[in-house]
Order: C-alpha cells, then structure tokens, then sequence
C-alpha cells in the first residue's frame, strides 16, 4: 500500500510565514498624528506641513498594505498546499477502497 506523504516542512514554513507577517503587521506602530493634523490644518497658520503629516499617514497605510499583501500570500499558499494534501488524501482513499472491492 502507498503511503501518503504530507509535506510537514512546507507546512511548517507556511506556519511561521504566516506568523511572520502578522507579527510585521503587529509591529508596526501608529503614530498619534491628530494633534499635527489639526494644527497642520489649512487655516492653522502651519499648513506647509499639513504635507509632511499627509506623507507620513500614506507612509503608514503603504506598509499596512504590505503586510496584508504578505499575509494573505502566505494565507492563500496555505490553503494551495492543503487542498493538495485533501486531493491526495482523497485520490489514495479512492484507490484503497477500490482495492479492497476488487478484492472481495
């Protein structure tokens, strides 16, 4: 009888990818901006750095986004390499059930 080979390293790899990500993600600290804002605000007499307040939120959103790209890769090759490992769960049970009719 065949054995079935679950591919225990590419699981593990896909694990702490995932783990990886999400602790980037985790990681990334957000800076209080309200106060630059609202003072940075057209009308504030500082509105020249409303865009520097401005670059560092897309800055912000940019490596969020990123990780979240990141994240969901590692999610979606998670679950390519478990619907390999269901297919082949399933093709070998198919077999051995024939098996054993034919041997009947």
């Amino acid at each position: 009888m065949d054995e079935l080979i679950v591919d225990g390293s590419a699981l593990a790899r896909t694990r702490n990818a995932l783990e990886s990500a999400a602790d980037e993600l985790h990681s990334l600290r957000v800076p209080d901006l309200g106060v630059e804002v609202l003072a940075a605000a057209p009308g504030s007499g500082r509105d020249g750095e409303y865009a520097g307040v401005r670059d560092a939120i897309a800055e912000l959103v940019s490596q969020s986004a990123s990780r979240l790209v990141e994240i969901i890769d590692a999610i979606t090759a998670f679950e390519l390499d478990m619907e390999a490992a269901d297919s082949e769960i399933e093709r070998r049970g198919y077999a051995l059930l024939q098996r054993m009719r034919d041997g009947q």
